[in-house]
């Protein structure tokens, strides 16, 4: 075999420059899931190029396979308190609780006084004024 007109695989033109291409979008969802604020900020993150040969019966050819990954960080979780309950036909009531506690008033950062579940308290004695 001459092995003349063999040379080294380029990766920036290797599959007519895909592999550049999915390289460069990968590495961008990284990017943006490092500057996420609601993804944890110093995990790890993971571009991974996988390229895959699947080569003849003559084992003069091969099929190539590329795939680009990524391992991202997925967002935090965000908390809430539910007030769970059945009602009388047996189906299922749930209400998010603000305050923390069922029945328990709580204020806003208006000052505003508000139920558990976050509606406005109505003082009943200033309303008759």
């Amino acid at each position: 075999m001459d092995d003349s007109s063999w040379r080294k695989i380029d990766l920036e033109a290797l599959a007519k420059g895909g592999l550049t291409e999915r390289f460069n979008h990968a590495l961008q969802d990284v990017l943006l899931n490092i500057a996420n604020p609601n993804a944890e900020a110093t995990k790890k993150r993971s571009v991974i190029v996988e390229v895959v040969l699947i080569p003849n019966e003559e084992r003069d050819m091969a099929n190539v396979g590329i795939n680009v990954k990524t391992k991202l960080v997925p967002d935090k979780a965000v908390g809430t308190t539910f007030r769970v309950g059945v009602d009388a036909q047996g189906k299922g009531l749930v209400k998010e609780i603000f305050s923390g506690i069922p029945g328990q008033t709580y204020m806003d950062e208006e000052g505003n006084q508000l139920t558990d579940s976050g509606e406005k308290v109505i003082d009943l004695k200033r309303q008759k004024n």
